[in-house]
């Protein structure tokens, strides 16, 4: 379990953490958690009161990350707005040179969410959607069936038991029933959030890539933070 700990954090941060063998599902569980962390971790830069705070909280978690899931963003956005073929938008994705489409979707992630971060002002708004985001992902990774043959992401691809989502579980219950009520109309949001994007992948290309998961991990975690600043 610890081993699978660390292999979350090491594959989702850029906190390298020594473990003898990889079980990319065992990782999987801790995803929720591994985004609880980074969000605590943003919130605690947002307790320092300087006009530059939410530029920081931007920056930090982006180098905490390594720009993982932002790199997914852009390939996807590339690909997604190219109105190529299936198989041309798998070889988009793979193409290490960003485009107009990446770039803009890009500038938009980080503008609103510089714009949550000014804005919320309840500490469990900004923590939870990092958490969400992660957990997100695992369903998404549940119910959609792997685009390659190869990849980064195949490893994590196919179906979840149960047991998988128990951390992401509690998370949605703590949420809810732990003193933060206003976070039902948040789990409303997030869980709509997860079928249209499940349906949109599946309409658009069928499946998922490693980086489409990663987007849908910024589209979620960006969407909550800006559900945050009008409920919290």
């Amino acid at each position: 379990m610890l081993a699978d700990f660390k292999n979350a954090i090491s594959f989702l941060t850029i906190v390298r953490l020594k473990s003898d063998d990889f079980d990319a599902k065992g990782a999987l569980r801790f995803f929720p958690l591994v985004g609880f962390l980074i969000g605590f971790l943003v919130f605690l830069i947002s307790l320092f009161n300087t006009p530059i705070t939410p530029i920081l909280m931007i920056i930090f978690s982006v180098v905490i990350t390594g720009g993982l899931h932002l790199d997914g963003l852009a390939d996807t956005a590339d690909a997604y707005f190219s109105g190529r073929s299936k198989d041309a938008m798998l070889k988009i994705m793979k193409d290490s040179r960003i485009g107009t489409m990446g770039v803009l979707a890009l500038i938009l992630i980080l503008i609103s969410k510089l714009y949550a971060f000014e804005s919320i002002k309840e500490g469990m708004a900004i923590i939870l959607p990092f958490a969400y985001a992660r957990a997100g992902m695992l369903h998404l990774i549940h119910n959609l069936k792997y685009l390659r043959d190869d990849g980064t992401g195949k490893s994590f691809f196919g179906r979840l038991e149960t047991k998988d989502f128990n951390l992401a579980y509690i998370i949605y219950f703590l949420s809810i029933f732990g003193g933060f009520g206003f976070f039902i109309i948040f789990n409303i949001v997030y869980f709509i959030l997860l079928i249209l994007l499940k349906n949109y992948h599946l309409k658009k290309i069928g499946g998922a890539t490693g980086d489409i998961i990663g987007a849908s991990c910024e589209v979620i975690e960006t969407v909550l933070l800006l559900t945050g600043v009008f409920i919290a």
